[in-house]
């Protein structure tokens, strides 16, 4: 959609004051009208995120108000229109200068996550083996389960049976697709299996009831910033709506999945739990690297042999440097990527792991090419490290290098990668399978990188790795083993 000029620019007092003419539930209802729309034809290319904020916007600036009209699908229309527009005017996307062009690209990228999203078993194994098979001082079975009171496995049962009910038309084409979850099957379900005291707990836990729940969901507070913060549902992927639990896009749910769990003890115990995934992850790694029988030296074998206090968490083979970040990428950072607020973001995770590197390979062989990887939580859609340097990391690093006398050659930028936890597992995968060892798979992503090619260049590590390397099955015995704990299925048979 090409850009308005000055004079017809949208602001979201236009958008707030056509929302407010209308009754809230007429409007909400053509929202979940139009995202069942969407589902129904499986669209992966309409805009969601625009009816998520609108249902938000909605909510926040209406009323059931009995004097208020009732929207017709023509005014409605209008008022997507609109947002639609004011979404178009966003700044910092821009594809008429080159050198907005990746820049561009990472932000609709973090918009555009939450359709991106694919469920499959490992998902929910990957955290059963994080938060409940790895034990550490800070026990997060008891913490989770004394916040929520819900039994941290339980959970993970429910979430399961929940996502195979939204997505049930998926293997039965006579499901309505409505995103309710109905009484008299998933409720009845539920209830037969695990009690209703239990499901009342889960979706009280889960859900949206009233207008004021909403104001908190969003971390930015700029209207046209969170029509780019489109996770904002992933702690309250349902909505009552007329006595109904509703899920108004099972993509949100996915992201529930996914990082409900960390996303909810992050904040919900900010004083231990941060540190301690930050273990849980370099164990995690470690596992991955046994599973596949890779050669590697962890952290404290890396002290010990180079007398160093600050190292690496791993060095794979003898020449690649690993180090975990339990770390996500802000919205602000996300949605703006300026320079300055990724590198105040990004300076004691991101921009500190590199430099662990430098010092780990000047101590180990300063003459040798090495390849550094940081692995973190999630995607943090930082690119290849070519492009993650000449964005935010040039200065930072360089400055800090210069104080511990390191030199950047060590580890140059083109060697440098990010990948989330999910697709580390996927790269132990591939070596398992024998298809390609560590470093070809870097090697790969490097030529992708830094390719001008638009076809076969990709900014991130994990579409090269699907491009390049199938993976059929999952079958890391730390995640099938994981796997044993749930047990929805046992049940619903019972």
């Amino acid at each position: 959609m090409a850009r308005r000029t000055q004079t017809s620019r949208v602001t979201f007092d236009q958008i707030k004051k056509k929302i407010a003419a209308f009754k809230r539930d007429s409007i909400t209802t053509l929202i979940l009208s139009q995202l069942n729309f969407v589902q129904e034809r499986d669209d992966k290319n309409y805009p969601i995120w625009i009816l998520f904020a609108l249902l938000k916007w909605n909510y926040m600036n209406s009323s059931c108000n009995f004097f208020r009209r009732t929207i017709n699908v023509a005014q409605f229309n209008t008022l997507l229109q609109l947002t639609e527009r004011f979404e178009t005017q966003f700044e910092h996307v821009s594809f008429k200068r080159s050198e907005s062009f990746t820049r561009s690209l990472l932000i609709m990228a973090y918009q555009q996550e939450i359709i991106n999203e694919h469920f499959y078993d490992a998902m929910i194994n990957r955290q059963i083996v994080l938060f409940h098979k790895i034990k550490t001082r800070f026990n997060v079975d008891e913490a989770f389960e004394s916040a929520t009171g819900i039994n941290l496995i339980n959970f993970f049962n429910y979430c399961h049976f929940t996502f195979l009910y939204l997505n049930k038309r998926t293997f039965d084409n006579t499901f309505l697709q409505d995103g309710l979850l109905h009484q008299d099957d998933y409720q009845k379900l539920f209830i037969s299996a695990y009690g209703e005291n239990e499901l009342n707990k889960f979706l009280d836990l889960l859900t949206i009831k009233s207008p004021e729940q909403f104001s908190s969901l969003h971390k930015l507070g700029d209207e046209q910033l969170q029509l780019f913060e489109t996770n904002f549902f992933l702690t309250k992927p349902f909505l009552l709506f007329r006595d109904n639990y509703v899920s108004p896009h099972k993509a949100t749910f996915t992201q529930t999945i996914n990082y409900f769990v960390y996303t909810y003890m992050k904040g919900s115990f900010s004083g231990q739990f941060p540190v301690d995934f930050g273990k849980r992850m370099e164990r995690y790694v470690g596992m991955g690297l046994h599973d596949a029988t890779i050669n590697h030296l962890n952290e404290e074998e890396l002290k010990k042999k180079y007398t160093l206090k600050k190292v690496v968490d791993y060095l794979v083979e003898d020449d690649i440097l690993v180090e975990c970040k339990a770390t996500e990428l802000h919205p602000r950072s996300g949605v703006l990527r300026l320079p300055n607020i990724l590198t105040s973001e990004l300076n004691t995770s991101v921009i500190k792991a590199y430099v662990q590197m430098l010092a780990t390979a000047k101590a180990a062989d300063p003459e040798k090419e090495w390849f550094g990887i940081i692995v973190t939580y999630r995607e943090m859609y930082l690119a290849h490290g070519k492009h993650a340097w000449e964005e935010f990391m040039e200065k930072p690093a360089t400055e800090w290098a210069l104080k511990e006398d390191l030199d950047i050659k060590l580890v140059p930028p083109e060697n440098l990668f990010f990948i989330s936890l999910e697709y580390w597992d996927y790269m132990m995968q591939v070596i398992k399978d024998k298809q390609a060892t560590l470093k070809e798979m870097l090697i790969k992503t490097r030529e992708c990188c830094n390719s001008m090619d638009r076809i076969n260049g990709s900014l991130l590590m994990d579409s090269v790795l699907k491009k390049h390397f199938k993976v059929k099955r999952i079958t890391l015995s730390y995640l099938v083993n994981a796997h044993e704990k749930l047990d929805f299925t046992e049940r619903m048979q019972d």
